[in-house]
Parts: C-alpha cells; sequence; structure tokens
C-alpha cells in the first residue's frame, strides 16, 4: 500500500487537488454507473411487459415462477435506483 504523502502526489498527479476529492469523484462515477445499470434493468422490464412495475405486480398470477422471478429482480433494480440516486443527491449537495 502506497503512503499517504505518495497517495498525495499521485494524487495531484491525476490533477485532483486531495484525496478527499478524489475519492469523492470516484464515488460520483461509481453512482452514475450503478444509476445507469439500474435505469436499464428497470427499463428492460418496462419493455417486456409494456407496462411499469406496479401494474405488473397488480396483474400477477403465483402460478407464474418466471414472471415472480422477473419481478423480484424488477423490485431490486427500483429499490437499489433509489437509494443510489439518493446517495448521489446527497453527494452532490455536501
Amino acid at each position: 500500500m502506497l503512503a499517504t504523502n505518495e497517495l498525495n502526489n499521485l494524487t495531484k498527479e491525476l490533477g485532483y487537488a486531495s484525496l478527499e476529492e478524489a475519492a469523492t469523484r470516484q464515488i460520483e462515477l461509481l453512482l452514475l454507473s450503478k444509476i445507469a445499470k439500474y435505469k436499464a434493468e428497470n427499463e428492460f422490464y418496462t419493455k417486456k411487459y409494456d407496462s411499469d412495475y406496479n401494474s405488473v405486480l397488480k396483474q400477477n398470477d403465483s402460478e407464474n415462477f418466471d414472471l415472480e422471478d422477473d419481478l423480484n429482480d424488477w423490485k431490486f433494480a427500483l429499490e437499489a435506483l433509489k437509494k443510489c440516486k439518493a446517495q448521489y443527491d446527497s453527494l452532490k449537495n455536501d
């Protein structure tokens, strides 16, 4: 592992003013990546079922295991999207 002084020098060479700025920027990029991923998953299921999550959930037939799996994955994507957006907004407001 690099010593703090070496990390500070490398951080400056990469164009960041501080380690905190570098870490903040990397976290921001990671969150944007996750937001894009979960948005794409939501769009995939919305297109697949030609409807939004809540509408499909209401029409759910408990005997359809493929739909159940999709609904579980879709719900996870929506919850993760909401969480990542909140984290990103919090990061940008600080």
